[in-house]
């Protein structure tokens, strides 16, 4: 962002000359006939009147002769050759009239109008119409003088020639050249050889080997080897070169054409063309120019100078300019500084940089020397228009604006260190640090970014952001010093540390010492705000705030806070505060001498908070509930310790340990301890769970309950655990799996108990160790080469058609009552081999299953006290025998579609689905007896086709019926027939729900028994008005980014569930008609948002048969912002009770309450 730019000098003098530089070089200052002033007799452009071919030539004395058979005139004395407007004159001459040729001879002078031309020796061709001048050639007109050594002019040809050691000149510009040539035809004048044109007085010099002029055009081009030399008399005269230049003196243009070199001191240019325009003091290049000058440098696709008589006054690169600088002495940087965008302007006064201006996709990248010379540091910027100001070829000022950003690293090294691999390399004392991934990065961002050169000020503007390390400042203003590396903001600042955000109204912050001080400062940890009037941050994780205040509430003016003089926040960790008082609104209502709460995030150690009330009712007095400590011993475990106490009554410990490994196992271990302070007596449970993986293919689970009476869980659980009261069972299991491909192994072992058993004969324990089985994967009794279905032969299809599936199991059992215990072993194995084929419209699935039975009681204890109970014989403690049977099932479906197209309803399907089955059982041994069963069913299912908006919507399983039975032959004629069950169920929407089951009597023809269940489920939704949300300016700063838990629509009104209906009704009947049992309720249940506020709650359970409710249960809520209040009612039978709490949301602790507090848990809020 911060650059010097040398200066690139181009004065006027450069260019200027144009109008000039044809005339020195093609004699076009002067009009074609005074060039030509010294014709013969017939040149000019005389009227047509007048015989052109005639002149006249005299002298004092003339002497005519004859020599070589040619007739000669000798002239001497006053030699005068006449024609038209002008006259040669000469000492002596010879005239040969029959040639009509004269030789002029000593002093020869040609005279014409106001050009005078000399020679030693002239000649006149009067039939070619060519005169010669030769020997000390001088012509002067108007203050031009030309001179050489052989001048010739063509009147037929129009041609006129000069050579040999010519010098043209005028009062400051001198012309050489080897030869001039002047085309009166075309008006084209040509230079050849050496030619050079020299002007003092602009100081300059042109060259090359061939040029040419076209005086009507007024146009010139020099065509080999070009090369104009300008300011002459300094000590770095400069140079342009090209291919070839053109000059259009009219319009005062000049061009350079293809590789042109411009070389100035330490000044070079590169270009493909320029273009110079005189009269507008404009100079362009084009074809990628590329410029230095020292250790700087400027390129762009295009070049435009602009200057006046005096300097270069602007510099513009139009299209994607770039301007780079080197490093200089001294600097840790190999890299060049650099500034590049869509277009740069460079202004100049007095050859100086004045200022820069870049427009468009502009970026920027600065390497400076530091003052202090054990930091480096580099500046990475862009924008959509950069402007850098300059004093004395100093940058002292730069603004950015629009989408400014940059980046600003910096390092501190020691003196043995360096970023500078090479120098690292070169001297072995050097320790070389990475730069790019070593040093501190400071990301920036505004509307307007400016920098201040002699403080080493950054100012952002408008949405200003800066970001260090892991926090970022945003406000309307910041200021960072990068020298002293300090910032500060003004504007609504925000500092954002880690997702942990401080607002204030003023913020200073040092990078180096990690200290600052925020004025009118809030934060938000956890749920609450806490606010001070100075907050100052020591460190790195501490900060010290004045005049504090904490609360859960997000307004201005909170409804309660704690405040203190003084606090200190430990960041992540804990906040420590002296007297601190607690008001509701601006009413101090508590005094506490001190305050400690962990804002720790994640898991951590440390104490619970416990509750301390009193309760009203005869099961509470005074207790203490939640007192513990919690252990985060590591990453994969932790411990919960808590501890409940009731005066007078009991004590309560309960440990509570988690466990987990990733991918490998976790589970949990759960303590509890009872201590009855009455009867001094204790009850204990145990609750584990655990799971673990070995590799992919095995793994182990377990479950374990254990308690030390039927009385413990009761006395362990309070009131308002209602679903651990009523588990009235312990489970404990543990199994472990194994698999290899489609084989599984299972070994398990199962403890269940019954509590609060009242029969002596009940079953209490019941227990299974071990239980082991073996599954093998199911196969067809094709053991060849499987093909493609449509490869395969008629004995693969007919033995791949048939399926087995073996299993081996053995499980050693025992069950245990009050009265007996008895021990068991079971082991055995099975087989079984279906086949399935469709015959048909039917589908036959015949089947072979063979069984293995094994039993043994290993034991049976009974208890002396029960001795109307008998031991089993030797018969019933003994089987080992082999079974088999045989079935066939036989099924089809039918299907039924109707369009009634009646309202919505487009489409009806019925599907019919009768199945029937036969199963055999032969008798092998003494012990089986033969067994013939056919079961048989119905099961009708409907499906719906809809329209709903226009498309046709699926519906299926409306409705289905399943009926089903069985006949057994070998039964009594009066029962072979079963019972026929029916089950009807309908789902017609999500808000009603159909069931109906019964069972009917073929013989008796009555419905035995019929259950009826109904269910209806609505719920809506009101649209509150949106002014009910809070005004934004209402909020404490903190508060500011919440967001609303519930949307609004496009009115500004939120839309909630605000209320739900369920009610199910169900009906039974059962047995005959002196002993028909009929049982009939409603479950009613439902819940209303009756304002923003206020939300209603109810259930109740009706029962119909005694007209009598059995439960009700209502509660209101009252949502207070910042608090809540809660009451709930509760009937239970003949008994009631109730609750009543207000409290702070983010502080349930922080309470007062009436009632029975095992109420909560019934709450639906």
């Amino acid at each position: 962002m911060r650059m010097s730019l040398h200066r690139i000098t181009i004065t006027s003098r450069r260019f200027f000359p144009v109008s000039t530089l044809v005339f020195f070089l093609f004699l076009s200052a002067q009009s074609p006939q005074k060039i030509l002033a010294f014709s013969v007799a017939g040149t000019g452009t005389d009227s047509a009147s007048v015989d052109t071919t005639l002149y006249e030539v005299s002298a004092a004395r003339l002497k005519s002769m004859i020599r070589d058979d040619k007739r000669i005139v000798e002239l001497s004395g006053g030699v005068k050759v006449k024609h038209l407007t002008a006259s040669i004159t000469s000492d002596r001459g010879l005239n040969y009239p029959d040639e009509r040729v004269t030789y002029l001879y000593d002093n020869v002078r040609v005279l014409d109008g106001t050009m005078r031309t000399r020679s030693d020796t002239g000649e006149y061709y009067g039939d070619r119409d060519v005169i010669v001048m030769k020997g000390h050639v001088s012509l002067v007109d108007r203050g031009v003088i030309l001179h050489c050594d052989l001048g010739e002019y063509d009147r037929a040809r129009r041609l006129a020639t000069f050579t040999g050691n010519l010098r043209l000149s005028d009062s400051t510009r001198v012309l050489y050249a080897d030869t001039i040539r002047y085309d009166r035809n075309t008006d084209a004048a040509e230079a050849f050889g050496h030619v050079v044109l020299i002007d003092e007085v602009e100081n300059y010099s042109i060259a090359g080997k061939h040029g040419i002029y076209y005086t009507t055009e007024k146009r010139a081009f020099i065509d080999k080897s070009p090369i104009l030399t300008f300011d002459l008399k300094s000590k770095e005269k400069g140079t342009v070169k090209s291919r070839w230049m053109k000059f259009d003196t009219a319009e005062r243009i000049g061009y350079a054409i293809r590789n042109v070199r411009m070389v100035k001191g330490e000044t070079r240019a590169e270009c493909d063309s320029a273009v110079i325009y005189s009269n507008e003091g404009i100079v362009d290049l084009f074809g990628s120019p590329y410029a230095t000058n020292g250790q700087s440098s400027m390129k762009g696709k295009r070049m435009r100078f602009l200057y006046d008589d005096k300097e270069v006054k602007e510099i513009i690169l139009p299209d994607k300019g770039k301007l780079s600088q080197k490093p200089s002495k001294g600097s840790p940087w190999r890299e060049d500084s650099w500034i590049k965008g869509d277009s740069i302007e460079i202004f100049l006064s007095n050859e100086k940089v004045d200022s820069v201006m870049i427009v468009g996709s502009c970026e920027a990248m600065y390497y400076p020397i530091e003052t202090d010379r054990s930091k480096v540091s580099n500046d990475f910027s862009t924008g959509d228009t950069m402007y850098f100001r300059f004093d004395d070829e100093v940058l002292n000022f730069v603004r950015i604006t629009g989408h400014a950003k940059g980046l600003y690293k910096f390092m501190n090294l020691k003196p043995i260190e360096t970023i500078d691999s090479l120098s690292a390399i070169a001297d072995p004392s050097l320790e070389y640090r990475d730069f790019p991934t070593e040093a501190d990065r400071v990301i920036y961002n505004a509307v307007i970014i400016e920098y201040f050169a002699d403080t080493e000020d950054v100012v952002l503007r408008r949405n200003a952001s800066l970001k260090y390390s892991n926090r970022t400042l945003m406000a309307d203003r910041i200021d960072f010093n990068s020298r002293l590396n300090v910032l500060e903001a003004v504007g609504e600042p925000v500092i954002d540390e880690s997702g942990q955000k401080m607002y204030g109204s003023e913020m200073g912050y040092d990078l180096d010492s990690n200290t600052g001080v925020v004025l009118n400062g809030s934060t938000k940890y956890g749920e609450g705000y806490y606010q001070g009037q100075e907050i100052y941050k020591v460190g790195s994780d501490v900060l010290k705030v004045y005049n504090s205040k904490y609360t859960t509430c997000d307004l201005k003016q909170p409804h309660y806070s704690f405040r203190a003089k003084r606090m200190k926040v430990f960041i992540d960790d804990k906040i420590v505060s002296g007297p601190i008082v607690l008001y509701v609104g601006e009413m101090p209502v508590f005094y506490l001498p001190f305050l400690v709460n962990s804002i720790r995030k994640g898991r951590h150690s440390g104490f619970l908070r416990p509750n301390i009330d009193i309760g009203i009712n005869s099961r509470a007095g005074r207790f203490i509930r939640g007192l513990g400590y919690y252990w985060a011993t590591n990453d994969y475990t932790d411990f919960l310790l808590t501890s409940d106490f009731n005066e007078n009554r009991s004590f309560r410990v309960h440990l509570d340990n988690r466990y987990k490994l990733r991918y490998v196992f976790d589970g949990f271990v759960r303590l509890n301890f009872y201590r009855d302070l009455a009867t001094y007596r204790n009850e204990w449970t145990i609750e584990s769970q655990h799971n673990q993986s070995f590799g992919k293919s095995a793994s182990f689970a377990s479950n374990i309950r254990l308690v030390s009476s039927d009385n413990a869980q009761t006395a362990m659980d309070q009131s308002e655990d209602i679903q651990r009261l009523v588990d009235r069972k312990i489970y404990s299991s543990g199994r472990f799996r194994k698999t290899w491909g489609g084989t599984s192994l299972n070994i398990s072992a199962t403890r269940n108990q019954v509590l609060n058993v009242s029969s002596p004969t009940e079953t209490r324990v019941s227990m299974t160790f071990p239980s082991f089985s073996l599954n093998f994967p199911r196969a067809s009794l094709w053991f060849g080469t499987k093909h493609k279905e449509s490869e395969r032969g008629f004995w693969e299809s007919f033995l791949g058609s048939f399926h087995f599936s073996p299993n081996i199991r053995f499980t050693r059992a025992t069950t245990e009552s009050e009265a007996r215990k008895k021990t068991t072993f079971t082991t055995g194995s099975s087989a079984s081999f279906g086949q399935q084929q469709r015959l048909l419209f039917l589908d036959i699935s015949p089947s072979v299953s063979m069984r293995w039975d094994y039993f043994k009681v290993l034991s049976d204890r009974i208890n002396p006290d029960y001795k109307n109970l008998i031991s089993s014989s030797a018969a019933s403690n003994y089987k080992n025998e082999f079974s088999m049977s045989f079935s066939s099932g036989f099924g089809t479906k039918l299907y039924g579609t109707f369009y009634p197209r009646l309202g919505p309803l487009v489409g009806i399907r019925h599907t019919l689905n009768p199945t029937a089955s036969y199963s055999y059982t032969p008798k092998i041994t003494s012990r089986q007896r033969e067994n013939r069963s056919v079961s048989y069913s119905l099961r009708n299912v409907i499906d719906l086709k809809v329209l709903s908006g226009g498309n046709e919507v699926k519906k299926n399983s409306v409705l289905v019926w399943n009926i089903n039975g069985s006949y057994d032959p070998d039964s009594p004629r009066e029962s072979r027939f079963s019972r026929i069950s029916s089950s009807l169920r309908s789902s017609i929407s999500n808000n009603l729900s159909l069931a109906m089951n019964n069972y009917y009597d073929p013989y008796k023809k009555e419905i035995l028994s019929t259950d009826l269940s109904i269910g209806i489920n609505l719920a809506g939704s009101f649209s509150y008005p949106g002014e009910w949300k809070i005004v934004e300016h209402e909020k404490v700063a903190a508060a500011k980014d919440e967001k609303e838990t519930a949307p609004f629509d496009g009115r500004g009104a939120r839309n909630v569930q605000s209320w739900s209906l369920r009610i199910s009704y169900k009906y039974s009947v059962s047995g005959s008609e002196l002993m028909r049992r009929v049982n009939s309720s409603i479950d009613l249940g439902g819940q209303m948002n009756l304002t923003k506020n206020w939300r209603v709650s109810y259930h109740g359970y009706y029962d119909i048969e005694s007209h009598s409710f059995r439960e009700q249960y209502y509660s209101l809520k009252r949502d207070l912002h910042c608090w809540q209040a809660s009451f709930i009612h509760r009937r239970f039978g003949n008994s009631w009770s109730y609750y009543f709490q207000i409290s702070i949301k983010a502080h349930p602790e922080i309470m007062w309450e009436k009632g029975v507090r095992g109420l909560r848990s019934f709450s639906r809020f």
